[in-house]
């Protein structure tokens, strides 16, 4: 198995893991949170944002564990090596795959963490709720993989140099 394919699929957790957590505290702040005598999560417009951040949440998840799944099948089979190996050109789809869990969950994870910031307000700065200064980190790890990404485009169109990230 290629170990860039494992790494690739151990950093698309991470993102997974800072969403759980803002889904965490932003629920339960929901809950609490009371304005015009109701608690905030009954109003429409937060309730959707609820709903999407907890739909991305599942379908990052969902996203992981299918590919972690797929590649954790080629560990018993000798299937694995043959595909791991660019043909004419093209990456297998378990690489693509890879590659593609952990830039969709990178995303994912800001768009949850936007969402986020725009329930809690100015709760998330007053109170300083502990586990949500991991929101402030998600975009840069979004921006670092966007440039990796491209970097490789870059090179290999200039100069015909492959990367492999």
């Amino acid at each position: 198995m290629s170990g860039l394919d494992v790494e690739r699929l151990v950093l698309a957790a991470g993102p997974v893991g800072l969403m759980q957590a803002a889904c965490d505290v932003v629920f339960a702040y929901a809950q609490e949170r009371r304005t015009f005598g109701r608690a905030i999560s009954d109003h429409g417009m937060v309730q959707a944002k609820l709903a999407d951040m907890y739909t991305r949440l599942q379908a990052s998840r969902a996203f992981l564990y299918t590919v972690a799944r797929r590649l954790d099948s080629f560990t018993s089979t000798s299937e694995y090596p043959s595909m791991c190996h660019m043909t004419n050109g093209k990456a297998s789809q378990v690489s693509m795959n890879c590659a593609s869990v952990i830039l969709h969950n990178a995303e994912a994870a800001t768009e949850v963490a936007l969402d986020a910031i725009q329930i809690l307000g100015t709760s998330f700065i007053l109170y300083r709720i502990p586990k949500m200064r991991r929101i402030i980190e998600i975009q840069p790890v979004q921006y670092l993989l966007v440039l990796a990404s491209n970097f490789s485009l870059i090179t290999e169109s200039m100069h015909g140099w492959r990367v492999h990230l």
